[in-house]
């Protein structure tokens, strides 16, 4: 071996030698792992030393998030690690699991001393608190988990489950309100339009129906008025009837949108503690259907007497429910303007043949596919016909009517599409989500309802026509 070949081989060995020695001393990943709702909540609890990064967007984290997490979108995560302590554990949650996964990509190289993924994120802790009756209901031993989680949980809006949020009301005299000072016994929040006389007539007896059988249940009735003047005409008013209950104000309805009301009247009940136990009750009387048929008077029975009431029924499942008792029964009808603006019944187009009635929107792409797919009936071997095809389309405007037609004459559709400026034909026929085709017989009865694009609608149609 030459002097030059042995100091190269000197060398290559002294660089070996460093990059196994530090390859030895170069710490090995820690393992990961997910946990679910439960543990989560354990680990919050147990381990007050381990860091909360929330990685959702931030218009999700004002929305409802914990105490004392910390909020780094994911997008932004990979220039922020210094921002984390990485010798404490660290708890990883998002919506549900794709951004958590990324910000798991980003941390784990960076070896922290421990990385835990919150399988299913805040989305799981929203059906956690959906089913408390049902878990309680079974396993009351569970009650810590909610307990636990609600003094974690911080909302900027009314979420059934959670302590409703701190708004502000004023009295009869202009005295601040906060939506706090009334917890200590279960409460219904009564809110209704100021200007109406109506509405405020049919809370007042409510009160006093309330007054004569759930005299352990604060009804707090809440005039929502749009200025000044209208507050203080019905103070005025009020005080005038001589009426005992006091009379909160929502100027402005600032209150109001933090509860995330959409409509007036609307009924909201508390329990001792401020929980939010039961959500968007249109009426103070009468049966709710969302909370199938049950009353607002024994909603608050149930809450006063310590129980949680179910989950009410989302408006997609009534939708579904009306739907389906439509099938069997006379087709709702309705007479609307087609792209002319000459108007039609359902009846006259319909006709002696029975039809495939659609309901749908143009921004929805499978609405776009059952149009398109539509207008093949009777028109192709695989598509048969014998009978009529009508859309409805919402619009209430020329640009609307502009699209639509443009849709028209690009697709070669030939059968009538009416507009729906009002909403008349949606609502007769409960429709909240696109789209929804129905068969008509030539009886009028509705034959069939199914929800979603069908590129068979032609065959289906047909078959229950036994055409």
């Amino acid at each position: 071996m030459t002097k030059k070949t042995r100091t190269l081989f000197n060398i290559a060995a002294a660089l070996a030698a460093v990059f196994f020695t530090a390859s030895s001393f170069a710490a090995e990943p820690k393992p990961y792992r997910e946990v679910g709702v439960e543990e989560f909540i354990d680990l919050m609890e147990s381990r007050p030393e381990i860091l909360l990064l929330d990685v959702r967007l931030a218009n999700q984290r004002e929305a409802f998030r914990l105490k004392n997490s910390i909020g780094i979108p994911v997008e932004s995560l990979e220039s922020r690690v210094g921002d984390l302590d990485l010798g404490k554990p660290i708890i990883v949650f998002c919506r549900t699991n794709n951004r958590m996964q990324e910000a798991v990509k980003i941390l784990a190289p960076r070896n922290p001393a421990e990385l835990i993924g919150f399988n299913g994120g805040m989305d799981a802790v929203l059906r956690f608190l959906t089913y408390e009756k049902q878990t309680l209901d079974s396993t009351p031993e569970k009650k810590k988990y909610y307990d636990a989680l609600r003094k974690r949980m911080e909302s900027s809006m009314a979420m059934i489950g959670l302590t409703i949020p701190e708004a502000k009301l004023t009295d009869g005299a202009g005295k601040v309100v906060y939506t706090s000072s009334f917890a200590g016994k279960p409460a219904v929040f009564a809110f209704f339009y100021a200007p109406e006389a109506e509405q405020y007539e049919s809370t007042m007896k409510a009160v006093a129906e309330f007054g004569k059988t759930a005299p352990g249940v604060r009804f707090i009735p809440i005039a929502v008025a749009e200025d000044e003047a209208s507050a203080q005409s019905l103070a005025a008013k009020h005080a005038a009837a001589n009426k005992e209950v006091p009379l909160y104000f929502d100027l402005g309805a600032p209150a109001a949108a933090m509860m995330g009301i959409q409509f007036l009247p609307y009924h909201m009940i508390t329990d001792a503690q401020g929980v939010l136990r039961v959500d968007g009750a249109a009426t103070a009387s009468g049966p709710l259907e969302n909370y199938r048929d049950a009353t607002l008077l024994g909603l608050a029975q149930t809450v006063a007497g310590g129980g949680i009431p179910a989950f009410p029924v989302s408006e997609m499942e009534l939708s579904a429910q009306k739907q389906d008792r439509l099938v069997g029964l006379p087709a709702p009808d309705f007479s609307l303007p087609d792209l002319k603006g000459e108007k039609h019944s359902l009846r006259e187009l319909a006709g002696k043949e029975g039809a495939q009635l659609i309901f749908g929107t143009l921004g929805c792409p499978y609405t776009v596919k059952h149009l398109v797919a539509a207008a093949q009936c009777g028109k192709a071997s695989d598509a048969p016909g014998g009978f009529k095809v009508i859309a409805v389309l919402p619009g209430n405007n020329f640009q609307d009517a502009e699209q639509t037609k443009n849709f028209v004459a690009q697709n070669n559709i030939e059968y009538p599409i009416l507009i729906d400026a009002t909403g008349e034909s949606f609502r007769a026929y409960a429709i909240s989500s696109v789209p929804v085709w129905w068969v008509i017989g030539a009886d009028g009865i509705v034959k069939k309802k199914q929800v979603g694009f069908s590129d068979n609608a032609c065959v289906a149609t047909a078959q229950v026509l036994g055409k």
